[in-house]
C-alpha cells in the first residue's frame, strides 16, 4: 500500500467469477478470501490475489 492508501476495511469471505477473462464461466466455485477495501481499490488476497482499483468495480443492479 503507497502512503497516501488507507485500509478501510478486512474481512474473511468468498467470491466466484461468472465471468472471466471476457468468456462466462460453465461452473463457477466460490473461493475462499481475504476481502481487503482501501480507499483506492478492491483486494481479494487467497491463492491467487485479485487487486481492482475503484473505477473498474462495478456492483449489478438488484434483479428485484
Amino acid at each position: 500500500m503507497s502512503e497516501d492508501e488507507r485500509k478501510l476495511l478486512d474481512i474473511a469471505g468468498d467470491y466466484r467469477y461468472l465471468v472471466h477473462d471476457g468468456a462466462q464461466t460453465s461452473e463457477p466455485d466460490w473461493q475462499s478470501c481475504r476481502v481487503i477495501v482501501t480507499n483506492k481499490r478492491l483486494v481479494l488476497a487467497g491463492d491467487a490475489n485479485q487487486s481492482i482499483p475503484h473505477p473498474r468495480a462495478t456492483i449489478p443492479a438488484d434483479p428485484d
